[in-house]
């Protein structure tokens, strides 16, 4: 009796092991990673200067309708020559340096090409402000991935690992039972071919752990050690899991309002159609009001000219272009085809997310269904050990059933963590789709933070 309480005493401090994290060691919560995963991913850097870029062209773009203001400024070489018509005059010529200042301004009235460049710059505008948002959903959801997969690698390796002591234990069992004449030799083999099984076991989850954890310690800029004292650690093992509801179709207009990457590809079609007028539009005529003034020095010229000459101009300019080579009509083509490609690759962003939002609606409640029938699995495996143990205490188990209800407490308690963590990464991806997950990210410290490890 006293062997079947120390058992049951096991198998709750397991069963406390697996509710709680491990402690003794500084786990890394998800609000550290993504501190450094801001500060140091290469993905998010690019993708955020990226969107900088296309700010600063769309800037550019608006500026393009307005008023344009240069100078020049040149030194010339002259020669006046004159040559008169009347008989007994003689004709005069000269050479001399003189220089030249002008200062121009232009401002667009009526330029249809313009007009469609500074309106593709005001989309440009939004597109960069949607990709800079874009980023930063992307990082939070490829870290929360990383971590949720990091995490269910660490309770694989977590379950083999306790699988392989208690198998340990009942082969040093079987040792004693069999050094006092109460136990077979069929049984300590058994056990202790189970137990080298176990470790194998897991060797192979250390392994898958040890890959997951440096992917995130990849995308955190931190150097992954296998001798570190860090961990991943889940944010509230035992708050219940997030739920979508039932009204999908609340969720599918959502998805179309607010979805990134459907918005930032119709932002691309508005794009495209600016591009169309801007080609279009250099066949229209474009009506300008300029001013012009300039001044003439010389260090020498024939009488009469003048050592010093000014001009000043002002007035309406209309022009249009006729004839380009040929490339116009081309351009124009080609931006029309850019357009339609515009149009097809919207289309097809909806199509996909609303595929996307329907299987990732379906997985979560096909999901959900599963951790509460792993959740439940645990209990029941955890009493069948119970009472096999037992009976196994008073000779009415076999040692064979002993280590079947044990292998299958194991793998009950490993298949519940991770389909919990699989449960949620789908959801991480639903909030995504349907454009609730807005991540507002930890600003990063002003000094650089402790070097962390990520390690189980």
């Amino acid at each position: 009796m006293a062997r079947t309480v120390r058992w049951c005493s096991e198998i709750l401090l397991l069963v406390g092991a697996f509710v709680c994290c491990r402690g003794g060691a500084e786990a890394l919560t998800l609000e550290q990673a993504l501190v450094l995963a801001l500060k140091h991913d290469a993905a998010h850097q690019a993708e955020g200067f990226a969107a900088q870029a296309e700010h600063a062209e769309g800037l550019a773009n608006i500026a393009a309708y307005g008023p344009r203001l240069s100078a020049q400024a040149s030194a010339l070489a002259s020669r006046d020559r004159l040559d008169y018509d009347e008989a007994g005059q003689n004709d005069a010529t000269d050479n001399f340096g003189e220089s030249e200042w002008r200062l121009s301004f232009n401002q667009p009235l009526f330029d249809a090409e313009r007009f469609a460049i500074a309106r593709r710059g005001a989309v440009g505008l939004e597109i960069a402000r949607l990709l800079g948002g874009k980023a930063d959903e992307d990082l939070v959801l490829r870290l929360r991935e990383q971590f949720y997969t990091a995490l269910a690698a660490k309770a694989r390796l977590s379950t083999a690992e306790s699988e392989h002591q208690a198998l340990q234990r009942l082969t040093a069992e079987a040792e004693e039972k069999l050094t006092t004449g109460a136990g077979v030799v069929t049984d300590r083999d058994l056990a202790e071919s189970r137990a080298l099984a176990a470790a194998a076991q897991a060797i192979a989850a250390r392994i898958d752990y040890e890959n997951a954890a440096k992917v995130l310690a990849e995308t955190i800029g931190q150097d992954y050690s296998s001798n570190a004292s860090d961990a991943p650690e889940e944010p509230c093992p035992n708050c219940p899991l997030p739920h979508p509801g039932e009204n999908f179709d609340h969720w599918r207009e959502q998805a179309l309002r607010l979805n990134s990457a459907l918005a930032l590809a119709r932002l691309r079609y508005q794009e495209a159609r600016q591009a169309l007028r801007e080609r279009q539009g250099r066949f229209l005529p474009a009506l300008s009001l300029f001013s012009d003034y300039s001044r003439r020095d010389s260090d020498g010229g024939l009488p009469g000219y003048g050592d010093q000459r000014q001009e000043f101009d002002i007035g309406l300019r209309l022009s249009v272009d006729f004839l380009a080579g040929g490339g116009d009509a081309a351009q124009v083509l080609a931006a029309a085809r850019r357009r339609d490609e515009a149009r097809a690759r919207l289309d097809q962003a909806e199509r996909g997310l609303l595929r996307a939002l329907s299987s990732l609606w379906d997985s979560l409640r096909d999901s959900k269904a599963l951790v509460e029938a792993r959740e439940k699995a645990v209990g029941a495996s955890e009493r069948a050990l119970a009472s096999t143990r037992m009976a196994y205490d008073e000779g009415i188990k076999t040692q064979t059933e002993l280590l079947d209800a044990q292998r299958e407490y194991f793998q009950a308690i490993g298949h519940f963590r991770v389909a919990r963590y699989d449960y949620l990464t789908l959801y991480a991806r639903f909030d995504q789709t349907v454009g609730g997950f807005k991540p507002t990210l930890p600003q990063p410290p002003p000094v650089t933070p402790t070097h962390t490890n990520i390690e189980h």
